[in-house]
Parts: C-alpha cells; structure tokens; sequence
C-alpha cells in the first residue's frame, strides 16, 4: 500500500489516501485492549482555559525552543522565524528572520 497526506488549509486538518494495490487482499487486525486512562492518560481540562496568542497573525507554528533572554522562538509555514518574550507574548511578537 502507499501512504500520502495532504495538509489543509493553514496545516490544520489532515487527509490521509491509502491506495491498495487490487492484486492484494486486505486482512483484518487486531490491536487488543485500549490501554487504561490512568496517571498520564487520564482525563484532565489543563488546556481549558488556555490563552490563544496570535491568532490571525501566525500560521503553521512547529516547535517552541527558548533562549536564555526569555524569547520563545517558532518557524511559520512561510518560512518565517518569529519570537516573543515570556514575559509579554501578546505585546513582543516580531519576525526574527524573514524567509525574503
């Protein structure tokens, strides 16, 4: 079989196409019992009440390395870099390096 994704609009949503080759003859699986939803799986609301920074202004964020300043660092999906102090996310955001 071969796997392609494709990204959505801004890198939100995803579509994944299986294409099965006709000479070939699925065969189901089993994965056995779900793992108990304990410790680190259980159910918890911490993301709740979270802040959304930046929307409408950045898109496609990946990681978010730190320096010792306190600036927090993400590449865009336009090949941007832009950071932001802790302190301030809302005020500090500005573009590091410009993909041009």
């Amino acid at each position: 079989a071969v796997v392609s994704t494709q990204s959505g609009h801004y890198g939100r949503g995803a579509a994944i196409n299986v294409y099965q080759n006709p000479s070939t003859t699925p065969k189901a699986r089993s994965l056995g019992p779900l793992p108990e939803f304990k410790g680190p799986l259980s159910h918890n609301t911490i993301l709740d009440e979270a802040e959304i920074l930046f929307q409408d202004q950045v898109w496609g964020p990946e990681s978010f390395p730190s320096d010792d300043d306190g600036f927090i660092y993400t590449g865009l999906m336009n090949g941007s870099i832009v950071r932001f102090h802790k302190d301030d996310p809302s005020s500090s955001l500005e573009v590091f390096l410009d993909k041009a």
